[in-house]
């Protein structure tokens, strides 16, 4: 039901945003020269969430669904940031820095983050909307 309650609140999603993590630890985020494109989605927080069973299921479902169509790895969120027990190598203050850079509120939305170049991360973010879409129009939340 948590998911089911979650995406009541409907998809709005931004545009991209390129951040750069120059100092970052993130094996991920080093890989792909240090950036990353955002995208916020209001009120969509907890979605990803690890330390939920419902969530943990949702968000393993739609990322490997996404990672399969677009044979890549996915995405990550900021739903998964260290005080759920996740650690990318992405410090506090770099999760600070993508809030404040997509003008998210940490406290109800969500950020969705891509570590590929812009087209690929445009592709990889459409793919992840339409998923969303179809399953709140369908009503299909598990």
């Amino acid at each position: 039901m948590l998911v089911q309650q979650i995406l009541e609140n409907g998809l709005k999603s931004s545009e991209l945003i390129l951040t750069e993590l120059p100092s970052t630890k993130s094996n991920i985020i080093k890989g792909n020269g240090n950036k990353i494109y955002c995208c916020k989605y209001e009120k969509l927080k907890g979605l990803f969430r690890k330390d939920i069973d419902e969530t943990l299921k949702f968000g393993r479902k739609a990322c490997d669904y996404v990672a399969e169509k677009m044979t890549n790895k996915g995405f990550f969120t900021t739903d998964e940031i260290p005080k759920y027990g996740i650690f990318y190598g992405i410090s506090e203050d770099e999760y600070r820095q993508i809030f404040q850079q997509t003008g998210a509120d940490d406290k109800q939305d969500l950020v969705v983050i891509f570590a590929y170049n812009q087209e690929e991360s445009e592709a990889t973010k459409n793919t992840l909307n339409k998923l969303l879409e179809d399953i709140i129009k369908e009503k299909r939340f598990k």
